[in-house]
């Protein structure tokens, strides 16, 4: 009768012992799941991100052609778009009675500007010389307001500084726009 009991209480614990696993086991799987979920989420936004740093004009290519055409490179893109520019802009102008002399030629595609500056993120500006400002937004720049607050007096200082440089260049840079 011992023995009995003893088997009994045995696969009773045996029995509770598979619960706790089966719970444990079923709560490590919704982890996981819910983990991979975000993980999903976190790159697809990464994905969307990045897609949309990218020119208007690369998005609206095909994946097949983007990746075979241009070898999956911007710059590529943007030298063959040049190349092909170029051309369209010399046959147009061997279209042109020959009596006109020293006339620029227009540009038609947007002028960057890239602002490098050692140690710091790079970027770059699309300027559109066929758009007036009226008819494009206006630059906007964001500022992490909780940062702000957090800056000292020397840092709101040198931040000041650096601003001062930057609009320095791009004064510099509009020079070079209006006497040329």
């Amino acid at each position: 009768l011992n023995k009995t009991k003893n088997k009994a209480n045995n696969n009773k614990d045996l029995e509770e012992a598979l619960t706790i696993l089966e719970e444990e086991k079923n709560k490590r799987i919704e982890d996981i799941r819910q983990q991979t979920e975000f993980l999903c989420a976190t790159l697809r936004a990464h994905g969307n991100t990045q897609l949309n740093k990218m020119l208007k004009e690369v998005r609206d290519l095909t994946l097949k052609e983007f990746c075979e055409t241009y070898k999956a490179n911007t710059q590529y893109f943007l030298q063959e778009s040049r190349k092909r520019l170029a051309t369209k802009l010399s046959n147009e102008i061997k279209k042109r009675p020959k009596l006109i002399v020293n006339e620029k030629v227009p540009v038609q595609e947007p002028i960057y500007v890239h602002v490098e500056k050692e140690n710091h993120s790079k970027f770059s500006l699309r300027l559109d010389p066929e758009s007036s400002i009226d008819q494009t937004e206006k630059f906007k720049f964001n500022l992490a307001t909780e940062t702000l607050s957090q800056l000292t007096n020397n840092q709101r200082v040198r931040i000041c500084d650096q601003i001062q440089d930057l609009q320095d260049q791009l004064e510099s840079l509009k020079k070079n726009f209006i006497t040329n």
